[in-house]
């Protein structure tokens, strides 16, 4: 758990950052809020950001918003800014002047959450001025008046509420000293709570002491770290925990734990620092005071080993300095035969490889030209049969003296309807099983608007057609036409309307000649 602690230690800037932007939002949020409940209510949640965060800072909001609500005759927003004052003054040890701040509130005319805030501002004030006063023969009475004050606290709680754990906890903890009780009760709090949540921090830090007052210090050391690792994150600089796990690994193991004690020791101070506290900082400084002794004095034996081992490693630096100089320009060649080595390697993989697929490709392309010159033949065979087929027929019309007859049918169109379609079918599948990404490339060629997408599978519109054929090294309108079976100003019409819809049209038609290709140029 440690490693968590000095992860989020090592964070605790930007969660600072995190912090200050959000009271300079809030800050700016109420210098343009005109109502008076808007106002109070943002001057309450930047008093919250600032409480264990910034003393100074805390205290002046509170008689912000008691100034505010006094101008605007609310009373109740009043006294809850003064028992706000009268927590801050006893954390900082002002015990006399948190008293007073409360002494001068009648309690009869609080409403219920301001009574509880009466009760509880004494609640704080006792428990801190016990925890002051433990060596003198003040601490019984104060921690009686605590207890007197937690029990009133305790009667104004609803039994339901978060609070009511938190002070029931304390309850078992203080007056009951039901330790078990108070653990579970803890623990239950605890797991309503998120680690970045201030309560959080509390909690877990008074858990840690009921474990160290029953012995369990396994169980002290992994709450005290749970409770730094709360301060962190919820910015807390008026805390505790840090300092107390400084001390503990301090105490537990000098001098393994003599840089981590010093380190945390140090941010406790700095934190102390931050807050304003004097009576923290005072604290501190006798804790610090133990711990930078102990690390001078390490220091110091520390230095004197350096001090020999430096001696003893000089000589024998010298000596393997020479030694190295020699290996090094060795290796200094051997390394660089060994990169040229490893970079014509690498180089002949990827000439082999781009090798290995240009031959796949070249395969496949084979394979297609294969099928091609066999539908071209069988195109010629079908051809030639049906052309046979023809010369009979008409040898039979004329010797039967059919001559209409034959030139009805040599009139008709559905003959050459169904060769053209038949044609056009079989070149649609032929071109497009040959060159696959012909669509693909020729689709690169067009604006957006111009794109093409075929309606069915393996069969290519007009347009695509002339294309193909462009492809295929027929360029004339006039050729283009009698294969289509189109008139050619039907083909340049076509042409030209494509070439309308071109990127660059000026090359389109060579660019068209140049897609499909195995090898690019």
């Amino acid at each position: 758990m440690l490693d968590t602690l000095n992860k989020v230690l090592d964070s605790r800037e930007a969660y600072i950052i995190a912090r200050n932007n959000d009271i300079k939002s809030l800050r700016d949020a109420s210098q343009f809020v005109k109502n008076y409940e808007g106002k109070i209510s943002l001057y309450q949640q930047i008093y919250d950001k600032y409480y264990s965060y910034n003393y100074d800072s805390a205290m002046s909001y509170t008689r912000k918003i008691a100034e505010t609500a006094i101008a605007n005759k609310d009373m109740q927003s009043c006294y809850k800014a003064y028992f706000q004052q009268a927590i801050l003054y006893a954390s900082r040890g002002f015990y006399t002047q948190s008293k007073d701040v409360i002494d001068k509130i009648d309690v009869n005319i609080l409403s219920k959450e301001n009574k509880f805030l009466y009760y509880y501002s004494l609640l704080r004030l006792y428990s801190f001025w016990a925890n002051y006063c433990q060596q003198t023969e003040f601490y019984k009475e104060y921690s009686q008046k605590r207890n007197e004050y937690l029990k009133k606290c305790l009667s104004l709680t609803d039994k339901s509420s978060i609070r009511y754990h938190m002070l029931f906890a304390e309850y078992n903890d203080n007056i009951k000293h039901d330790f078990r009780q108070a653990e579970q009760y803890y623990k239950d709090f605890l797991s309503k709570l998120n680690s970045s949540d201030r309560r959080y921090a509390s909690a877990a830090y008074t858990l840690a002491q009921i474990y160290k007052s029953t012995g369990n210090m396994d169980m002290y050391e992994r709450y005290l770290i749970l409770s730094a690792i709360s301060d962190k994150k919820s910015c807390v600089k008026e805390n505790v925990a840090l300092q107390d796990l400084a001390m503990y690994l301090f105490n537990k193991n000098p001098e393994e734990n003599l840089e981590i004690a010093e380190r945390y020791i140090q941010i406790s101070f700095s934190d102390a620092l931050y807050y304003n506290n004097r009576l923290r900082i005072y604290e501190i400084s006798g804790k610090l005071s133990t711990i930078v002794k102990a690390y001078e004095a390490n220091s110091q034996r520390q230095y004197k080993r350096q001090r020999l081992l430096l001696i003893g490693i000089s000589l024998l630096f010298l000596g393997v300095t020479f030694s190295l100089i020699f290996i090094y320009f060795q290796k200094k060649k051997l390394v660089y035969q060994r990169v040229e080595v490893v970079r014509k390697n690498s180089q002949l993989t990827i000439l082999n490889e781009q090798l290995h697929q240009l031959n796949i490709q070249l395969r496949d392309t084979n394979d297609k030209r294969e099928s091609l010159a066999k539908l071209y033949i069988d195109l010629c065979s079908k051809y030639i049969d049906r052309f046979g087929r023809f010369q009979l027929l008409v040898k039979r019309k004329i010797k039967a003296n059919q001559i209409n007859d034959l030139l009805s049918q040599m009139s008709s169109s559905k003959l050459s309807e169904e060769e053209s379609s038949m044609f056009i079918n079989r070149f649609d599948k032929a071109f497009l099983n040959l060159y696959p990404t012909f669509i693909t490339e020729f689709n690169e060629l067009l604006s957006s608007e111009g794109k093409f997408r075929l309606q069915q599978p393996n069969s290519l519109t007009p347009e695509l057609r002339i294309f193909a054929l462009i492809r295929l090294g027929v360029h004339g309108s006039g050729e283009i036409a009698s294969l289509l079976f189109m008139s050619p100003q039907t083909i340049y019409n076509y042409r030209h309307r494509v070439k309308a819809q071109a990127i660059s049209p000026e090359t389109f038609e060579s660019d068209v000649k140049g897609l499909c290709r195995i090898i690019k140029t």
